[in-house]
């Protein structure tokens, strides 16, 4: 008998969706993109060279702007998972975003002039509120329109978010080239009338897809969850994010006006201490495993980080001159440890009051990390303003002070919940488990399977705290041909069967409790190939590192050397030295292209994946790539040294 029902219900459903709806959307989110890029990119030569104000102030106004505008995703997602849907949130917003863009263009026109600079930021961040709208929406809701669960949806999904990147692309880039040409050749309301209407039109076709979305409604606010772990933890994570930020902006000025550094030696001082700062973690997250657990590691940390900014304090009030910079080095150290113990244990410790198994809770988990980083924008943004008003209206005593006792408060809030906490106790550092396998597999080397041994382990050993902590410890991990002789940490050799039965192994014992990894055990099949699992992340890690440092010169140094470029097209035009970073979207643009009309339908032949390669393989390929990109940079900036030098320009950068 056939359901026609359930037909019904499959033939509305295949209706709608799919490529059909998505297509819309995609127009939006180009749209989105080509006006907030247009804006953004060319924002701070209307405030020096309209509004007049100083480039100190017009980059302070800039990035207020643009971090409001990434705050306020948050707000929308709320909205739309709570109340509006995603839908009506990206309509609403839409209408904002329009109504801003209206208002943004009456300011620079026909509103008399003493109006305009007041009119122009109320529109910014009417902007910013319609932004708020988007950002969190428009991505999921195209995502909405494919099934994961049809094959041929799964697929089609799979190209459609490389071709919704190739729309940001195309929509930031044309922002940076025709945009900004027009803002500087013909008219700011030309900019940003071009912008409105891009908006306007965005708008109509979209509306125009409405009968072909599909359509969820609001799933339920986690809200109140979330407002519970930050009880638990985030404040802490606040206060030490507004302590590190506001400490680590002011340093190299401390150093370079207060001690008298040279700008080399302070800067070589700054990067020690946040090196060392980052690398502290790793001990506190072990110690924190292994001993402590996250909640009492936590509480040290702030001890110790309340301790350092009271030697802080001291250091730059009361103790005499010749003592102060061994003093201050001192507490700056002490500060990194505290900050060991609380990185990589706060967030952790947050998450550890949902119950993942529940299904109440494990929704709004899933938002949680949305708001732990609202917390951490929240410290960092006012680190930056108040920190800094106060070193300079006041004193650094009074600044170094003021972040000691918002450590304290912070402090004393997170022990006010002390009763309302899941805690879990020490479960076992991975890197004792990983320590344990190679210690093993050392001692066994010479051993052979299959001569004198008493067999092989692929059991587990799981008590009932490691099982409540991780459920999937009850699902065995299959055994794989690499790092194979890591196997050997398997195998059971006379020591391990005798061992336990001699008395040798109790006068050891409490040696072993300190030393684990020293235990004479087999280890099991679980153990072994999550060891391996570590040791295949690790190329991964290290290539990571890499793209972090590339990223970081693109939008800062590249632009930067573009200043000194001859950037003239022709006798009347010249190139603005930001609207380089075009070649970035270009190049992405026509890569993507590339990738999927070309190599995904040759590749997919010869590997039988949906996508061509796997996402590792796009990932490696990128990394090579930006090597040689970066090998290029370093030829260019060594051979306009060189000319800079022979010319005597190095300090002359126009």
């Amino acid at each position: 008998m056939i359901d026609h029902g359930l037909e019904d219900t499959t033939k509305r459903k295949k209706s709608k969706g799919e490529w059909n709806a998505a297509i819309f959307i995609i127009f939006v989110e180009v749209a989105e993109r080509f006006t907030f890029i247009g804006l953004a990119s060319n924002l701070i030569m209307y405030l020096t060279d309209e509004l007049h104000e100083p480039t100190s102030t017009a980059a302070k106004n800039l990035n207020t702007w643009v971090g409001v505008s990434c705050v306020f995703p948050i707000v929308g997602a709320f909205i739309a998972d709570s109340y509006l849907g995603r839908f009506k949130t990206i309509v609403v917003a839409s209408f904002i975003y329009c109504t801003g863009m209206v208002l943004l263009i009456l300011s620079v026109s026909v509103i008399p002039l003493h109006y305009r600079k007041a009119l122009f930021f109320f529109a910014l961040y009417i902007l910013a509120v319609g932004e708020g709208g988007h950002k969190p929406c428009v991505q999921t809701f195209a995502a909405d329109q494919f099934d994961q669960n049809l094959p041929e949806e799964k697929k089609a999904k799979s190209s459609f978010f490389n071709w919704w990147y190739f729309g940001i692309m195309v929509g930031a880039t044309s922002a940076i080239i025709v945009v900004v040409y027009m803002e500087d050749h013909i008219s700011w309301v030309a900019g940003f009338g071009t912008l409105a209407s891009t908006l306007g039109v965005s708008l109509a076709i979209f509306l125009l897809g409405i009968k072909r979305y599909r359509k969820q409604g609001p799933i339920g606010s986690p809200f109140t969850k979330v407002v519970q772990v930050f009880v638990a933890a985030a404040l802490v994570e606040v206060a030490e994010r507004f302590t590190f930020c506001s400490l680590a902006s002011n340093l190299i000025v401390y150093l370079t006006d207060e001690l008298h550094e040279p700008t080399s030696t302070a800067a070589k001082n700054v990067d020690t201490w946040i090196g060392v700062s980052c690398v502290f973690p790793i001990v506190g997250a072990f110690i924190a495993d292994s001993y402590l657990g996250r909640f009492s590691t936590i509480l040290v940390a702030s001890i110790i980080y309340c301790t350092g900014m009271v030697l802080l304090t001291l250091s730059v009030s009361i103790v005499p001159l010749h003592y102060r910079k061994l003093l201050f080095f001192v507490a700056l150290y002490i500060l990194a440890v505290g900050e060991g113990g609380h990185k990589p244990c706060a967030q952790t410790f947050a998450a550890d009051q949902f119950d993942h198994n529940l299904l109440e809770q494990k929704k709004p988990k899933s938002s949680f990390f949305n708001w732990w980083f609202f917390g951490i924008t929240v410290g960092s943004t006012f680190a930056v303003l108040v920190a800094v008003y106060i070193k300079d209206n006041i004193s650094w005593a009074a600044c170094f002070g003021t972040l000691t006792l918002t450590m304290g408060v912070s402090l004393a809030i997170f022990l006010s919940g002390i009763k309302k906490y899941r805690k879990q106790g020490p479960l076992g550092s991975p890197f004792t488990m990983v320590a344990q396998v190679l210690v093993a597999t050392s001692r066994k080397w010479h051993t052979d399977e299959k001569h004198g041994v008493f067999g092989v382990c692929f059991g587990d050993e799981i008590t009932e705290v490691h099982l409540e902590a991780q459920p999937s410890l009850t699902q065995a991990l299959a055994h794989t041909n690499q790092f194979r002789f890591l196997d050997k940490a398997m195998i059971i050799d006379d020591i391990d069967a005798s061992m336990k039965n001699s008395i040798f192994y109790y006068i050891f014992l409490p040696l072993f409790s300190i030393l684990p990894f020293f235990t004479p055990k087999e280890r099991s099949l679980n153990q072994v190939e999550e060891v391996k699992l570590v040791l295949r992340l690790i190329p991964i890690w290290l290539n990571s590192i890499m793209l972090g440092i590339v990223a970081t010169n693109f939008s800062t140094y590249f632009t930067k050397q573009g200043t000194t470029m001859i950037r003239s097209i022709g006798p009347n035009f010249q190139l603005p030295a930001a609207s380089l970073q075009a070649l970035f979207g270009l190049t992405v643009m026509i890569t993507t292209a590339f990738y999927d009309q070309v190599l995904v339908p040759i590749t997919k032949k010869f590997s039988g994946h949906h996508s061509g390669i796997t996402l590792l393989q796009r990932v490696g390929t990128g990394l090579c790539i930006s090597l040689l990109t970066m090998v290029v940079a370093a030829l260019v900036e060594a051979k306009r040294i060189s000319i800079a030098k022979q010319y005597d320009l190095m300090e002359k950068p126009e």
